[in-house]
């Protein structure tokens, strides 16, 4: 077996181990199944090529028979891995360019077999629509890359892509302009520039299928962090993700001594609603409160559901009476949206606790938690529908915190 065989032989047997991981991450992940799939598909046409290739020496079949099914063959793996990078990067299908694409291959296949083509203008015109198949996935999915995974990813993904491409330019310019003697210009030739380009689309497919899987792998990373930090009834951040600013908004006050305050929102008569209407009908309630809410906030400030019935809101570079002209328009908000469901309409109301961040006072982010908590009690005891300020002395009293819960 020669060196080009080996390396031949290598390939495939890399090919079916990527195939077979791209369709267990498809169908045991279930993140990005359909690109996946597609991946994998490439994988095994990759493998199809290799194979059709390593037979040309000793299979039955006419040789230029055999050229037309493995060019095909490759430029349906090459197509494949671009249609499933759109499908993850979640970009519009190109369906009928990859359908030009491929009616053009077995256009030079056809006419390969009825004209018998010159073997280095038919791997100088194959080569060609490889490399600008690669370069088309290259640069169309580095600006979507970029705005999800960032600069460094970007580069990692569509280097390896953008080197295929140029590997496969390189050999259509090189049988364009070289002197290519016909015998060493079919890729299965023994030569030495064979053995080093077979080299490097092995280095390349490796290098493309790990940046994917780089990809892949991010991906889910956000998607826990975000399930991690994300109320799944709403979509607004859970009390963790508000610990974590309330936390960074204390040490940044304590710094700097901008004021800041929050919120505690509390849905009125939240319970009467889910034994009148049942649980579903409450659940479409805090979903509406929920919009109303993210709808009159500013976007400076943070919003989360902070447990059951209760939102919390916290305001940034705020001090007393911006923090109650908000708290008015939120009251004002939910006031006047009712929650229409089926032929239920309900009207909504809540109440709100605001606590501003007060020097002498704030000692701990706990405080300004217990004294928004107190003045969202005093105002449901008030009547509801209302909003109340901590005073010092609710800001200041030893007791319950609701972070301690």
């Amino acid at each position: 077996m020669t060196t080009l065989e080996a390396l031949f032989v290598v390939l495939a047997l890399f090919q079916v181990i990527l195939a077979i991981s791209w369709g267990l991450s498809a169908s045991l992940l279930g993140l990005s199944r359909a690109a996946g799939l597609h991946w994998a598909i490439s994988c095994l046409f990759v493998l199809l090529s290799l194979l059709l290739a390593l037979a040309l020496p000793w299979s039955p079949l006419a040789p230029t028979l055999l050229v037309a099914l493995t060019n095909t063959s490759t430029m349906i793996a090459f197509l494949a891995m671009r249609r499933g990078a759109q499908i993850f990067l979640r970009q519009p299908r190109r369906d009928g360019e990859m359908a030009l694409l491929l009616a053009l291959v077995l256009l030079l296949g056809l006419g390969d077999l009825a004209l018998g083509l010159d073997v280095r203008v038919r791997g100088m015109l194959m080569s060609g629509l490889l490399c600008w198949t690669g370069l088309r996935l290259s640069f169309s999915s580095a600006a979507k890359v970029r705005s999800e995974f960032g600069l460094v990813a970007t580069g990692l993904v569509t280097g390896p892509m953008f080197a295929v491409a140029l590997v496969f330019g390189l050999r259509s310019a090189y049988l364009a302009l070289g002197p290519v003697p016909e015998s060493s210009a079919q890729l299965t030739a023994p030569t030495e520039l064979n053995v080093w380009l077979m080299l490097a689309f092995f280095v390349l497919s490796a290098l493309l299928n790990l940046s994917l899987g780089y990809m892949v792998l991010l991906r889910l990373v956000r998607r826990l962090n975000h399930v991690s930090r994300h109320d799944a009834l709403t979509g607004l951040l859970n009390r963790r993700a508000m610990q974590e600013a309330l936390d960074a908004e204390f040490h940044r006050w304590q710094r700097k001594q901008e004021s800041f305050a929050l919120l505690l929102i509390d849905v009125d008569h939240f319970k009467r609603v889910n034994d009148q209407h049942g649980h579903a009908v409450g659940d479409l309630a805090l979903c509406a409160v929920s919009r109303c809410l993210a709808g009159a906030v500013r976007k400076t400030d943070v919003l989360s559901r902070f447990g059951g019935e209760e939102f919390c809101v916290l305001l940034r570079l705020t001090d007393g009476p911006g923090a109650i002209e908000l708290a008015q328009r939120l009251n004002q908000a939910v006031r006047d949206q009712a929650l229409v469901a089926g032929e239920l309409s309900l009207p909504l109301t809540v109440s709100i606790g605001i606590a501003v961040a007060r020097e002498g006072v704030l000692t701990r982010v706990e405080k300004l938690l217990l004294g928004a908590d107190r003045a969202l009690y005093r105002a449901k005891a008030e009547g509801r529908d209302r909003l109340a300020v901590a005073s010092l002395t609710e800001m200041s009293e030893s007791g319950f915190s609701p972070m301690g819960a």
